[in-house]
């Protein structure tokens, strides 16, 4: 059974990535760091046979998951930095997760696979109506781009994440699940208003009020490119990658404070008929 190992420091700087690459991404990733920064390390099995038993519990109503495709077998290693500005956390506050990461990566000498990649993600929040409340109104927003050389190696394609059966986090779309949207190049806009309780206290509806609940409109756009030919190094049988197939938008709400700490969510691919109902994590903070 082939594996991927990887070796991950928090926070990075410079990464030397190495993969022998067979039927799965397999191989080694080293990054410098520190010598106070902990490693961690990670291990990712081969999923075939877990597509298989997924696959005989999905029934014949419900289109089949695939496998892995095989690529193409050889060694890839590259170098890799990040500059990042800000952070962003869970509970940041009505003035946080204001944070710019840009990362370069470029193969190396060494390398079978040539190519050059650049990603940009970006976050703010803005506090909108009620400012001088403990928890005001506010906006949050993503924006994430990569551009990247033609026909990427497919271990180092751009994704634009979906939800994860019924679970959705910030900077994914919530009308998409499955398998994400791939490419050589991808553009994403993600924007939130949290209103908190304003609508529930204009209905007069105290006990929800009360309860902490709040409403959330969101919204979803993404486009990805993919090459002409799909997958130039692989197999015939190798599956086809997703793409957007022009640009992809979803609207949606959520009904927030469940609990305290959970948001359930409604969202809708405008013109894809796409309709997803899901669970998140929620912050009032």
């Amino acid at each position: 059974m082939l594996a991927h190992y990887t070796r991950e420091c928090t926070p990075t700087l410079i990464t030397v990535r190495r993969y022998r690459s067979r039927h799965l991404r397999h191989g080694t990733a080293k990054r410098f760091q520190g010598p106070k920064w902990p490693l961690h390390a990670r291990k990712v099995t081969d999923t075939n046979g877990v597509v298989k038993s997924i696959n005989r519990r999905r029934g014949r109503a419900r289109p089949p998951l695939q496998g892995n495709p095989a690529i193409k077998a050889g060694h890839l290693e590259s170098l890799t930095a990040t500059v990042a500005i800000g952070s962003r956390a869970f509970l940041a506050g009505s003035r946080g997760n204001r944070a710019l990461n840009v990362t370069a990566e470029f193969s190396l000498p060494a390398s079978d696979y040539d190519f050059w990649r650049y990603e940009v993600d970006a976050t703010w929040r803005q506090p909108t109506i009620g400012r001088r409340r403990l928890l005001p109104a506010i906006l949050d927003l993503r924006f994430k781009a990569g551009y990247g050389s033609s026909a990427l190696p497919l271990q180092r394609a751009f994704m634009v994440d979906s939800s994860v059966g019924s679970y959705a986090g910030p900077g994914m779309l919530r009308s998409v699940g499955g398998r994400p949207f791939e490419g050589d190049d991808m553009i994403a806009f993600f924007w939130a208003h949290n209103f908190r309780t304003m609508p529930f206290e204009m209905l007069k509806l105290r006990s929800l009020v009360k309860g902490g609940y709040s409403i959330i409109l969101f919204g979803g756009h993404a486009t990805t490119w993919l090459p002409d030919v799909d997958f130039p190094d692989a197999d015939a049988d190798a599956i086809r990658r997703l793409g957007t197939r022009g640009i992809y938008h979803e609207l949606g709400f959520s009904l927030a404070g469940i609990m305290g700490w959970l948001r359930l969510d409604v969202a809708a691919g405008l013109g894809r008929s796409s309709v997803r109902m899901g669970l998140g994590a929620y912050s009032p903070f």
